[in-house]
């Protein structure tokens, strides 16, 4: 209507046609010559005429933004895991290869490469404290098995505090737990619990 009205009259329609094509554009759902012609009208109106295909479209897009962010989020974590796996493959590579007969003798004890492994962690993981929890844990549940209880209670300890601090739920259970069938061992069955 205030095309129709309007006082200067290059901005008003031509003719009678001109307006009832500007009518039928607007009861169809298309841009009309009325309103200024905007990219934000334009796509409104598109939207409007395309409901659900431009919701299958976002809904799509959508999920393939989730599906990379999610993507790129596991190769993240699989690229530390993978990196960490590496890192202690390689402790316990050196650690089994100290092992030396000319030393040692040709009857090397399991206690003793534990014990140089053991001196070796806070030197080689100091500013590394997310591997060197879970390789403490590694071995205090040898030094459990072989029955050295506080080697075992001393690096199992260490352990504990080092996982928690880190956030690694699993590991701080397993740790915990650990701890705990250590002194059920030990008879201190108060502590155990």
């Amino acid at each position: 209507i205030l095309k129709a009205l309007s006082k200067e009259p290059e901005r008003r329609y031509a003719g009678a046609a001109q307006l009832a094509d500007d009518l039928r554009r607007h009861l169809s759902g298309l841009p009309v010559e009325a309103r200024p012609d905007s990219p934000f009208y334009r796509i409104r109106k598109f939207v409007r005429r395309h409901t659900l295909p431009v919701s299958a479209a976002a809904v799509v897009i959508i999920a393939l933004i989730v599906g990379l962010v999610v993507s790129i989020t596991q190769t993240r974590v699989a690229n530390a895991a993978r990196e960490r796996a590496h890192v202690v493959n390689e402790f316990l590579r050196e650690m089994l290869a100290s092992a030396d007969p000319y030393a040692d003798g040709p009857d090397v004890r399991v206690a003793d490469l534990l014990e140089r492994a053991g001196a070796m962690l806070p030197t080689r993981f100091a500013d590394r404290p997310d591997l060197e929890g879970p390789l403490r844990y590694t071995l205090g549940t040898s030094y459990m098995e072989l029955g050295m209880y506080d080697e075992a209670k001393e690096h199992l300890g260490h352990a504990l505090e080092l996982v928690r601090d880190h956030r690694d739920g699993d590991l701080y259970v397993d740790a915990l737990a650990t701890l705990g069938s250590l002194h059920r061992r030990l008879g201190d069955y108060h502590v155990a619990d």
